[in-house]
Protein backbone atom coordinates (compact mmCIF):
# COMPACT_ATOMS: atom_id res chain seq x y z
CA UNK A 1 0.00 0.00 0.00
CA UNK A 2 1.38 3.38 -1.00
CA UNK A 3 1.07 6.57 1.02
CA UNK A 4 -1.20 8.00 -1.65
CA UNK A 5 -3.58 5.07 -1.32
CA UNK A 6 -3.52 5.41 2.47
CA UNK A 7 -4.41 9.12 2.40
CA UNK A 8 -7.06 8.54 -0.25
CA UNK A 9 -8.63 5.91 2.03
CA UNK A 10 -8.64 8.37 4.93
CA UNK A 11 -10.22 11.01 2.67
CA UNK A 12 -12.92 8.57 1.56
CA UNK A 13 -13.77 7.80 5.20
CA UNK A 14 -14.12 11.51 5.97
CA UNK A 15 -16.25 12.10 2.87
CA UNK A 16 -18.54 9.24 3.90
CA UNK A 17 -18.89 10.69 7.42
CA UNK A 18 -19.63 14.17 6.07
CA UNK A 19 -22.32 12.77 3.76
CA UNK A 20 -23.99 11.19 6.79
CA UNK A 21 -23.78 14.49 8.70
CA UNK A 22 -25.23 16.38 5.74
CA UNK A 23 -28.15 13.94 5.58
CA UNK A 24 -28.86 14.41 9.29
CA UNK A 25 -28.93 18.23 8.90
CA UNK A 26 -29.11 19.89 12.32
CA UNK A 27 -30.46 16.82 14.13
CA UNK A 28 -26.91 15.61 14.73
CA UNK A 29 -26.07 18.79 16.63
CA UNK A 30 -29.18 18.39 18.75
CA UNK A 31 -28.30 14.79 19.64
CA UNK A 32 -24.72 15.75 20.56
CA UNK A 33 -25.92 18.59 22.81
CA UNK A 34 -28.44 16.34 24.56
CA UNK A 35 -25.70 13.78 25.24
CA UNK A 36 -23.33 16.48 26.55
CA UNK A 37 -25.98 18.00 28.81
CA UNK A 38 -26.95 14.56 30.10
CA UNK A 39 -23.35 13.65 30.90
CA UNK A 40 -22.74 16.98 32.64
CA UNK A 41 -25.88 16.44 34.72
CA UNK A 42 -24.73 12.94 35.66
CA UNK A 43 -21.28 14.24 36.57
CA UNK A 44 -22.78 16.98 38.76
CA UNK A 45 -24.95 14.45 40.59
CA UNK A 46 -21.94 12.19 41.19
CA UNK A 47 -19.90 15.12 42.52
CA UNK A 48 -22.71 15.98 44.94
CA UNK A 49 -22.95 12.37 46.10
CA UNK A 50 -19.22 12.10 46.74
CA UNK A 51 -19.11 15.48 48.50
CA UNK A 52 -21.96 14.49 50.81
CA UNK A 53 -20.26 11.15 51.54
CA UNK A 54 -16.97 12.92 52.34
CA UNK A 55 -18.70 15.35 54.69
CA UNK A 56 -20.44 12.51 56.53
CA UNK A 57 -17.29 10.42 56.91
CA UNK A 58 -15.03 13.35 57.79
CA UNK A 59 -12.90 12.94 54.68
CA UNK A 60 -11.50 15.54 52.35
CA UNK A 61 -13.94 17.48 50.21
Amino acid sequence: MTWTAFWNCIADIFLFCFKILKALNNNYNFVVWVIIIGLLGYWTLQLGKHTKEAKNSGGLI
